[in-house]
């Protein structure tokens, strides 16, 4: 039987950080969201929306030799990180260099799905299968309580943010994780501009203006469901940038790439 696929929990965005005993708080990494899927000795990384990720062959055979499982699903984010551990998204981005899996949660384990159980101890579990030695895998901790202090020290080292869970929270539709990001983080400046750069089209206003109303018409769906709103800009700006290049009029362009998200 193959592994299941499970649809990853999305995080709300949150204006400011908390404190609470029942949450605890982990670093946000700037990444790639993946989920690990492993199984028959080998690994694969999903996206958000189902996508198999190409470029990280290097994690996935280190994570199939080196996890003593017969299969698992690990939740986490791919991330290309410096000298000091921290994330460098615009090499990701690039593949320029090679990215760690930067591992949070633990969802299926040996024949057993794990959703059910608390957070903590899927954590628990999941720190027992890491190597403790350095690897292309890394286990992510957390503080317990304490959002507001952890908050202020990612905001004074420049990383994106942090992620808020309940302690004893379960893996389902109904899981609410909280995001709050880091106002003044250096890399998000100008992370649109590149991105549309790179698809080859200079005239980033026209384009952003363009995807931008395309993403304002509703939501995209998928097959998995609601792609967020990043992903509908980024899939919005693809498809304007592949019609314009065919020199397709402004109207007709628009009435295209509305059919293909809304």
């Amino acid at each position: 039987m193959p592994l299941p696929r499970f649809q990853p929990v999305q995080p709300v965005q949150r204006r400011k950080p908390f404190d609470h005993p029942d949450w605890l708080f982990e670093l946000k990494y700037d990444g790639f969201r993946a989920l690990a899927y492993l199984e028959h000795g080998t690994c694969k990384f999903l996206s958000r929306t189902g996508y198999q990720l190409s470029g990280f062959q290097h994690v996935e055979r280190w994570l199939a030799e080196h996890l003593n499982v017969k299969d698992a699903i690990l939740d986490g984010e791919l991330c290309c990180l410096d000298e000091s551990g921290r994330p460098q998204f615009n090499q990701l981005e690039l593949r320029s260099h090679e990215a760690h899996y930067i591992a949070f949660d633990l969802l299926w384990l040996n024949g057993q799905d794990l959703r059910t159980l608390p957070l903590v101890d899927r954590k628990q579990r999941l720190a027992r299968i890491v190597p403790a030695r350095p690897s292309w895998l890394i286990y992510l901790g957390h503080v317990e309580g304490s959002g507001m202090e952890l908050f202020k020290q990612v905001c004074k080292h420049d990383l994106e943010g942090i992620v808020a869970k309940l302690k004893n929270g379960k893996y389902d539709g109904r899981t609410v994780w909280y995001k709050v990001k880091n106002p003044d983080y250096s890399q998000r400046e100008g992370r649109h501009e590149r991105f549309i750069s790179r698809l080859g089209y200079n005239d980033i206003k026209h384009v952003k203006e363009l995807a931008n109303e395309a993403v304002c018409q509703g939501p995209f769906y998928d097959s998995e469901g609601i792609v967020p709103r990043i992903w509908r800009f980024r899939e919005a700006t693809r498809l304007t940038l592949g019609h314009l290049r065919s020199g397709e009029a402004p109207a007709k362009l628009q009435i295209r790439i509305r059919g293909k998200i809304g």
